[in-house]
């Protein structure tokens, strides 16, 4: 006589559950946050030794290397704006705009700018700082 149940022998076998992954809206954490934060360690030092070779000198370099964070004061008009000016001065898409400009019409100095300014980028990231969200200037895409 046969059974209907499946029995130990012919049922499948079950998959061992992964760890549950945190619930966070827009954010990395974990493992990729790691990742993140590495890449911009990775990224400042690319920068800097490119920026070394290019050589504008060290004391450009340190006047404008904390520029970019000029770009916070666009939270004293509120927080969205603040958001947008903060994400324009810590994308990737101005220095790299500038430096092709610069690689484009030989001006050294838009290069090295666009090298500062990749540099301060991947320092921020290393150090966890993110793009921000508008719902808060620490609601940022690292966490």
């Amino acid at each position: 006589m046969s059974t209907l149940s499946p029995t130990a022998e012919t049922r499948p076998a079950r998959r061992a559950k992964a760890a549950p992954v945190p619930q966070t809206r827009g954010q990395a954490v974990g493992g990729p946050k790691a990742i993140l934060r590495l890449e911009g360690g990775v990224v400042l030092a690319v920068a800097a030794a490119a920026y070394s070779q290019a050589g504008s000198g060290w004391m450009l370099f340190a006047l404008l290397f904390l520029v970019p964070d000029v770009s916070m004061l666009g939270y004293l008009a509120g927080r969205r704006i603040g958001a947008v000016g903060y994400n324009l001065g810590h994308s990737y898409l101005g220095p790299a705009a500038l430096g092709a400009y610069g690689l484009w019409s030989a001006t050294p100095l838009a290069v090295s700018v666009a090298l500062i300014w990749v540099a301060h980028i991947g320092f921020d990231r290393m150090l966890g700082y993110g793009l921000k969200y508008a719902t808060g200037f620490k609601h940022t895409h690292l966490g």
